[in-house]
């Protein structure tokens, strides 16, 4: 099995999947603080729908539907609408 620093493109998967779980994370460790920002500043390099730019269900494939993840309205909102543009 390879390192991760050896093969670059493993730690762009440990990235994204931080951006993602940081959007979601609403643990004691951070104050039940989420971080969309990393998630938002990536946006761009995921693969989109080429009809409205939409990345959930394209470039992201929740395992999990948005109602189970029991976001707020906020978080719920911000996944809908997570676009390239």
């Amino acid at each position: 099995m390879a390192q991760k620093a050896a093969v670059p493109l493993l730690q762009y998967a440990d990235l994204i999947a931080h951006a993602l779980f940081k959007a979601v994370d609403k643990s004691q460790g951070n104050m039940g603080v989420v971080e969309p920002r990393y998630l938002s500043e990536l946006r761009k390099k995921f693969y989109s729908n080429p009809k409205d730019g939409k990345i959930v269900d394209w470039g992201i494939k929740a395992i999990h539907t948005l109602g189970q993840l029991r976001l707020d309205k906020t978080q719920t909102a911000f996944f809908r609408q997570l676009r390239t543009s």
